[in-house]
């Protein structure tokens, strides 16, 4: 019976010396747990420290690029006005005319283009208006010369001159100033 005690007393001690190995081992694998997730915690929050640093950089390179382009913007939309404003009172200015001062514009303009090529052009050669489009044309053609005068092209002449006057008449010298 003695014998059966001490295998007895000697299975607990194993059983004991188990389980201390056990909670050695996992207390160990704990602490590896904490020591990695505490690692793993930091290299998260350094990534995230720098890809905010990185985001900052980059919004304020944008915001230096966008505040640099600002100005030219403004100007180009100003200039994009102008322009606007300019043709619309051209257009309108057009409109009023009526079809016999058209006409005679047209034909004033085709007498000078004829006028420095009287030798390619006869008396019999007719001009045909065109109304297609924005604006009408004058087209005289025959086998040697074709001759093509449009308000159009006048008006682009005229503002090639004068849009500087056109533009400080219709939107004033302070705005101006300002493109």
């Amino acid at each position: 019976m003695e014998e059966l005690q001490s295998t007895e007393v000697l299975d607990r001690e194993i059983l004991e010396d188990a389980r201390k190995k056990a909670a050695r081992i996992l207390k160990s694998c704990e602490d590896t747990i904490l020591a990695q997730d505490a690692d793993w915690k930091k290299k998260l929050d350094d990534a995230i420290c720098e890809i905010d640093v990185q985001f900052e950089n980059n919004k304020k390179n944008e915001t230096n690029v966008i505040m640099a382009r600002l100005p030219v913007d403004k100007q180009r939309e100003k200039l994009n006005l102008l322009e606007n404003i300019l043709n619309n009172a051209v257009y309108e200015w057009y409109k009023n005319l009526s079809k016999e001062k058209i006409q005679d514009i047209l034909s004033r303009e085709l007498k000078k283009r004829t006028d420095s090529c009287k030798n390619y052009i006869d008396v019999s050669d007719k001009a045909i208006l065109d109304e297609k489009g924005k604006y009408p044309s004058l087209t005289l053609e025959n086998k040697k010369v074709r001759i093509i005068v449009s308000m159009e092209k006048i008006i682009n002449e005229l503002l090639g001159e004068k849009r500087y006057e056109v533009i400080e008449a219709l939107a004033g010298s302070e705005f101006l100033g300002e493109v």
